[in-house]
């Protein structure tokens, strides 16, 4: 005697295994820079001057022929951006990171402009303040409709291993803004 026995209930609607992707992208505004992660810094030096900008995008992995080249040609269901919350801290700041800035789909791309005010001003601290070693993170969490079957799911800031791991083509990760004084020569 053979007895077959399965614990799948077959009532249940499963989600798809694989949930295509919706990933943030970062380049500079001027085009020099194909990508912006923690191994590549943006450093506050004229602290009454500098001005970060970049353009922050959402790669909905569709199949188009000018999107993500592992994805081009591909043909199914794609997730959908619902919302995404932008957040920054500060070397000095005790607390949470606070939110930096929110977006909806329609909002993208969007040009995102930070300056030493900027980044001061959400910390009650003036500029004055920085000191050689202070440090600025950009983080972020953001909601899509997964494989758009209205499954909700937030997804955050990736890990450090998949940051710049996954192409070359701009993922957005955690960006670090360093504070580095410099020292002018002395005339002689």
């Amino acid at each position: 005697m053979v007895a077959f026995v399965g614990c799948r209930d077959e009532d249940v609607v499963r989600q798809p295994d694989w949930i295509t992707p919706v990933i943030p992208l970062a380049t500079t505004t001027d085009g020099t820079d194909a990508k912006i992660n923690e191994d590549d810094p943006f450093v506050l030096t004229d602290l009454g001057n500098s001005v970060y900008d970049f353009v922050l995008d959402i790669e909905d992995f569709d199949g188009a022929a000018d999107g993500h080249r592992f994805f081009q040609d591909r043909e199914g269901p794609t997730s959908a951006l619902v919302d995404f919350t932008m957040f920054i801290d500060y070397s000095g700041n005790e607390g949470d990171p606070i939110v930096f800035a929110s977006y909806q789909p329609s909002d993208f791309p969007v040009t995102v402009n930070l300056t030493p005010q900027d980044a001061v001003g959400f910390f009650g601290i003036q500029v004055a303040d920085l000191t050689d070693g202070d440090a600025f993170t950009l983080t972020y969490e953001y909601r899509i409709d997964a494989n758009q079957t209205g499954e909700i799911r937030e997804l955050g800031t990736p890990s450090a291993d998949y940051c710049g791991g996954f192409s070359d083509q701009g993922e957005f990760c955690t960006l670090t803004i360093n504070v580095v004084e410099t020292v002018e020569a002395e005339e002689g």
